[in-house]
């Protein structure tokens, strides 16, 4: 599998998505930033950062994805890619991976309730849909 700076680079260089700011890695979809140490390469600060950021599958590889940079996204572990839902690779334009990374990840998910407190408000595709999942993570059925 491709390592997380070969993966950064394959989407800096298409013109449809592009990468804002490659020298400060994040989560591509709800760009939550990473800590990094600034001496460092660009290389190795995206390197550096698999504690923090998984390499994701956009289609899982149950679905036939593959582990090329085509189809992995730097994600933070919890929330995105915990809860990023299930693709196939058949999806209509408006509902494929990649609108879902566009759209923000989790965050388009954020609810609040009456007395203004945060929860993600979850559909059936997601994992951990089903659960109580706070900001926080899942708090259990």
């Amino acid at each position: 599998m491709p390592s997380l700076w070969a993966i950064v680079q394959y989407w800096h260089s298409q013109e449809d998505f592009g990468v804002p700011d490659i020298a400060r890695p994040h989560c591509f979809a709800c760009e939550r930033p990473i800590p990094f140490d600034e001496s460092h390469s660009l290389a190795a600060r995206w390197n550096r950062s698999t504690p923090y950021l998984d390499r994701a599958h956009l289609v899982d590889r149950i679905h036939n994805g593959l582990d090329g940079p085509q189809n992995l996204m730097p994600m933070c572990r919890w929330p995105c890619h915990k809860l990023m839902p299930q693709f196939y690779g058949t999806e209509p334009a408006g509902s494929r991976p990649i609108d879902w990374v566009l759209n923000g990840g989790w965050r388009q998910y954020l609810a609040f309730r009456e007395d203004g407190t945060p929860y993600l408000d979850l559909p059936p595709a997601c994992r951990g849909a089903g659960q109580i999942v706070t900001i926080d993570g899942p708090t259990g059925p």
